[in-house]
Order: C-alpha cells, then sequence, then structure tokens
C-alpha cells in the first residue's frame, strides 16, 4: 500500500509470507530476483503502480490472487501464464493493447478482470475457452472486438461462441458491436451477475445514462443494455431480458410497447427500465391489447427520453400493483405526450419521490387528478413527492390540472420551473386546504370506479408544501404569482427562492382570491422562519414581494442574502412591516453594491427614488449633448 517506496531490495528471505501488498507507489523498480524466495506466497497486489515493468514471476508458484489494476508500462504480460495455481487476475483500467497467448495455460483460473481497459484490441482465438474453471469475466469498457459468425479476423481474435465453454460462468460483463449476426444457442442459464450491452457502445449517446445508472443502482446484479431489433432477438436474450433488474431499450423500431413481441409475461425483477429512442412506442403498457400479467412491483425508477410518438404511458387501466413502487420518473423529449398522468394513473404513483419533466413540446399539463369525488377527510395524493423539475415545457399552462384540494405536497423539497412559457400557476390557490372526506372515488373508464375509504384522523393534518426547502421559478412568461398567503403558513422550511425572468409576475404572494374572510383582509403576521436566500432577477412587472394588507408584519427571521436586480416596477418590498433581524449586509443591487437604510422598505423606496431620478436625467443630458452637438455643426 502507498508508502513512497520507490525501489525494494534485490531479494527478501521471507519464506513464509502469504501476502504482499505493493500497491500506489509510483514509480516502483522490482528486481527479477525479489520474489525468488517467497514461494509460499499467494496474494500479490501491485496495483495502481504508474511505470512498473513486471519481473519474472516463476518463483511464485502458489500465486492465487494477482491485482494489477491502473497500472501502465507493465512489459510482457506472458510471464503471468507461468503462474498456473493463479485463481484471480485483476487487470482493470491497466493500459494494455492485448493478452498474451499464455493465458491458455492458466487453467485454474476463476476470476478476469478486464473492466476498462479501454485500449485492448486483441484477446487470441482460444484463450477464453480454455479458461475451463472461470466463474467471473468482467469486460464492461474494454475488449468489444469479438468475432462472429461468418466473420473473418485477420487478427484471429476470440469468438463469442467461446463462452460457451465455460459452464462454471456465474458473472459476465461485456459489450457486443451493433450489427452483429449472434449466435442462436448460448448457454447463459447459470448467470447470476450480468452487465450485458448488445449494439450500445460508450460512443452512443445513451452510455452516459448507462454509467449512471449502473453507479446508482449498485444493489443489482443484472442489466441488459439493447439495441436491436426485437424480431431478431434469440430466446437466451429474451430470458436474460426477464431476468434483468435493470433494462435499457435504446432505438428498437419495432417495439410498440413492452409486451410487443417481446414478452407475454415477466419483467417482475425489474428496478430500473429506461427507453431511448423508440419511435414507434405510443404506451410503454397497453392494456386494452392484452390481459397485463406483468405488475412491475418492484420497478423504482422509469426514464422515457427521445421518443417522438410516445403519448401515455399505459392506455387502458394499469393492473393492480403496476408501477406502485415507482419512486423516480423522467420524461424528456417526447414531442406527443399531452400529460404525464393521467386520471387513470394517479394512484398507482403514489410513492413518486421525483418527477422530471423536459423539452415535451406539446405538454399541456403534468398531473390530471379530475373526475375526483371526495368527501369527508383528506386524502393526500403525492404525498411522497419530494422534487419536482418541470424545464422547456413551451405549451404547458397548468402542473395540476383538476381538484386539487386533496392533493398533499407534504414532503416536497425542492421545485425548478424554468422556460414554460404558458404556466400560469405554479401553486394553485386550493392546494393543501383542509376538507373533510369519508371517501374517495376516483372514476375510469366505462362504468367501473374505485372506492378508497380513509379513516378520519385525530392528529392534526401535516401542512402541505411543509417540508419545501427550495424554489427556482425561472422564465415562465404568463405566471403571476407565487404563492398565496394560506399557502406561505406551510413554508416554514423554506430556505431558498429565486425567481428570475418572469415578464408578467406581479407580486411573489398575493392574498388568497374567491375565499370569504381573506379576500381584501388583512393578513395579520407572514412569517419565514427558515428563509436564508432571496433572488430576483430580471422581473419587469414585479410590483412587491408580497401584498397581503398595509397593516401585515411579514417577518424573515433567517434571512441573509436578498439580491434584488432589474425589477424595474418594484416601488416597495411589501405592505406593512418587513421584519429582517439578520439581514445586516443590506440589499445586494445592480453593479454588486450593497444598501441598507435600517428598514427594507425604505432601502427599497430609496433606491427605486435615486433610479427613477437617474432616469429622468438621462434624457436631459442627451437633450444637452445634442444641442452642444447641433451648436458645434452650425458653427
Amino acid at each position: 500500500m502507498f508508502n513512497e517506496i520507490h525501489e525494494v531490495p534485490d531479494g527478501l528471505e521471507c519464506p513464509k509470507i502469504q501476502a504482499l501488498f505493493l500497491q500506489k507507489n509510483s514509480p516502483l523498480v522490482i528486481p527479477d530476483k525479489f520474489f525468488q524466495r517467497m514461494k509460499d506466497l499467494k496474494v500479490l497486489d501491485m496495483g495502481k503502480i504508474s511505470r512498473l515493468s513486471l519481473p519474472p514471476l516463476s518463483f511464485l508458484i502458489n500465486l492465487r490472487t494477482l491485482r494489477l489494476d491502473n497500472c501502465f508500462g507493465l512489459g510482457d504480460l506472458s510471464l503471468i501464464g507461468e503462474l498456473g495455481r493463479l485463481e484471480i487476475l485483476d487487470l482493470s483500467k491497466s493500459h494494455i493493447s492485448e493478452i498474451p497467448v499464455s493465458f491458455r495455460q492458466l487453467a485454474q483460473l476463476k476470476l478476469l478482470d478486464l473492466t476498462g481497459c479501454y485500449v485492448l484490441e486483441l484477446i487470441p482465438q482460444g484463450v477464453i475457452s480454455r479458461l475451463c474453471k472461470l466463474e467471473e469475466l468482467y469486460m464492461s469498457n474494454s475488449f468489444h472486438h469479438w468475432q462472429f459468425e461468418s466473420e473473418e479476423d485477420s487478427r484471429s481474435n476470440a469468438k463469442f461462441i467461446e463462452l460457451r465453454a465455460l459452464s462454471r460462468l456465474t458473472s459476465l460483463h461485456t459489450e457486443i458491436p451493433k450489427g452483429k449476426i449472434l449466435p442462436s444457442d448460448m448457454s447463459f442459464q447459470n448467470l447470476t451477475s450480468f452487465f450485458i450491452s448488445i449494439g450500445v457502445s460508450s460512443i452512443n449517446s445513451s452510455w452516459a445514462v448507462i454509467e449512471l445508472f449502473n453507479r446508482k443502482f449498485k444493489r443489482c446484479s443484472r442489466a441488459l443494455w439493447l439495441m436491436q431489433r426485437i424480431a431478431a432477438l434469440h430466446s437466451w436474450i429474451k430470458n436474460l431480458l426477464l431476468r434483468s433488474e435493470i433494462l435499457a431499450l435504446v432505438e428498437i423500431n419495432d417495439l410498440e410497447h413492452i409486451f410487443s413481441n417481446l414478452a407475454n409475461n415477466g419483467f417482475n425483477e425489474l428496478m430500473f427500465l429506461a427507453i431511448s429512442g423508440c419511435n414507434e412506442m405510443k404506451c410503454l403498457l397497453n392494456s386494452l391489447e392484452r390481459t397485463l400479467r406483468v405488475t412491475l412491483l418492484k420497478l423504482e425508477w422509469l426514464m422515457i427520453v427521445d421518443n417522438r410518438n410516445f403519448v401515455e404511458i399505459c392506455h387502458g387501466q394499469l393492473p393492480a400493483g403496476c408501477l406502485s413502487n415507482v419512486k423516480r420518473l423522467d420524461v424528456a423529449h417526447c414531442g406527443s405526450m399531452l400529460k404525464i398522468l393521467s386520471s387513470h394513473l394517479v394512484q398507482s404513483f403514489q410513492n413518486l419521490q421525483r418527477l422530471t419533466v423536459e423539452s415535451c413540446e406539446l405538454l399541456v399539463s403534468v398531473f390530471e387528478i379530475e373526475r375526483v369525488d371526495v368527501a369527508k377527510e383528506e386524502i393526500g395524493l403525492f404525498s411522497s413527492l419530494e422534487k419536482l423539475t418541470l424545464i422547456d415545457l413551451p405549451r404547458m399552462t397548468d402542473i395540476w390540472k383538476g381538484d386539487t384540494q386533496f392533493v398533499s405536497l407534504r414532503n416536497l423539497k425542492k421545485v425548478r420551473v424554468q422556460d414554460c412559457n404558458e404556466l400560469r400557476q405554479v401553486f394553485p390557490a386550493s392546494l393543501g386546504k383542509k376538507a373533510a372526506a369519508e371517501e374517495m372515488v376516483l372514476y375510469r373508464k366505462r362504468r367501473d370506479y374505485i372506492h378508497i375509504h380513509a379513516t378520519t384522523s385525530t392528529s392534526s393534518p401535516t401542512r402541505s408544501l411543509g417540508n419545501l426547502v427550495s424554489i427556482t421559478i425561472q422564465r415562465c412568461g404568463k405566471l403571476q404569482k407565487l404563492f398565496t398567503t394560506s399557502m406561505v403558513k406551510s413554508l416554514v422550511r423554506l430556505e431558498s427562492l429565486e425567481v428570475s425572468s418572469c415578464p408578467t409576475l406581479q407580486e411573489i404572494i398575493m392574498d388568497d382570491e374567491g375565499e370569504v374572510g381573506l379576500q381584501g383582509a388583512s393578513t395579520e403576521k407572514i412569517t419565514f422562519p427558515s428563509l436564508f436566500s432571496i433572488q430576483l432577477w430580471d422581473l419587469d412587472s414585479l410590483a412587491c414581494f408580497c401584498s397581503a394588507g398595509s397593516h401585515a408584519t411579514t417577518e424573515f427571521l433567517a434571512l441573509e442574502a436578498l439580491l434584488i436586480i432589474d425589477c424595474p416596477s418594484m416601488k416597495t418590498f411589501g405592505y406593512g412591516d418587513q421584519l429582517t433581524p439578520k439581514l445586516l449586509k443590506g440589499v445586494k443591487l445592480e453593479g454588486g453594491e450593497y444598501r441598507w437604510t435600517g428598514n427594507l422598505n425604505h432601502t427599497i423606496q430609496q433606491y427605486v427614488y435615486n433610479a427613477k431620478k437617474i432616469r429622468e436625467k438621462e434624457p436631459m443630458k442627451s437633450g444637452i449633448s445634442s444641442e452642444t452637438t447641433s451648436s458645434n455643426t452650425e458653427n
């Protein structure tokens, strides 16, 4: 291990030593006879040595484990072939261009790791098939020059069918290039762990997604990345597909939905599913076409990207429990979608924690919660949602379509809305209001419906938006307000608020509309106990932060950073007293300067007055300059 050793003696008298760790010592020079008296050595680690030239290894007749990961300049690897009892060989991320023929002699080898050997071009034919005791073979981001049927290779590279000879193989990580004619009869029934990519290479745009999910789903051991026509799939591929925990279907043009010529049942082991560039796909599931025996009960993350004809997640009703464990949903560049979650899907996504929707040009709404009839006691729809991100949705008019009084966003922590020019509201006025309900009936198509009974709770309900920590709103051209006074009471954990480039936004907090006892009334106090930072940028119509009555007091107990830039219509920060005990540096304005007069409203009013005087003087200066120029011209 790392201890700044750069050279070792010619030889050591250590006949009993069993393990030697020399890793992370760069550069390191090892004499030819260094291992001569270490015949009992079983574990040798020389990994992460940037300039290492292998010394003779023939003395190590009992060596079982050899680690040479992240090494450069290894020299002659054929020396490793002399280690007849070697069981574990790690060459991952090392700079090697070919595997020597002598590796055929490693008949006891159980694990070979070639992960990340980017320059590996040659594995001679017959080497893989001779490793008859091999149990684990790792070749991700590495060798992809397999030779297939009817192919000729002047360098005699390894044939993919050599893997048939490895009857003990339980773990396989490898890549198969696009356009290859795959063998019809591979025996992979014994695989308990696999990461296999068919047709998706590291230069494909989907590869970044692959790397992301490999990191996120480390607990998963079976992954398949498929970029091949469904009609050409052999039975061994379908078998792997149905056993996968991670599945990515990429640019498959004969796939209408995931059961179209793919499987009649299965997919019940899936934890992550990505659909990318499958332009014939209109829906993920179609329950009207066939009875779905799939449940997808374990699915946690669903990603739908770059599918231009994709319309909806499910055409028809979902089977009971289907998609009920999905915690994260990402939808991007799906140009035919009008909404993300229709009314008949809402109950199935009650465990959803993160939702990201981006660049869906026809999308009108995100959540459709129409046809919901509730009486007595609140039902907390979307109560698990923690993060909501909506970007570049030019036609979206509503995030929430329908009656939102039974939507509970009590666990929502982060909201980001950007480039949604038709959006009128982020949080509807009725969101989170308490309602008495004893039974909720969600009507479906035809005449069937679901009854969901809610027990009456004696404890006080958790406030909607009560866990919201961060809000970012950018470039929403029709947004006029952000919160109502009743919503603000729930924002006890809000720490950061950023609003920019919303030209029609008039105020951040507006009095509740259409409510008896609130409309036009003065709110006694509004408190933000945790709000640390407020940034208001480029808001042409913003008149004030809050208009909750002339006698209302607004308390910003934690506010330390307030930035206001290019808000020409702002006349005051709020009506009533504005208490900011921690705003010691003042308000940051144009040019990075800070202003503070001891009172937030007075600071804004003075700044507005000074800015107005400057604007009034500019035309006068311009007129004087013009007259002077004219006079000089005449003279």
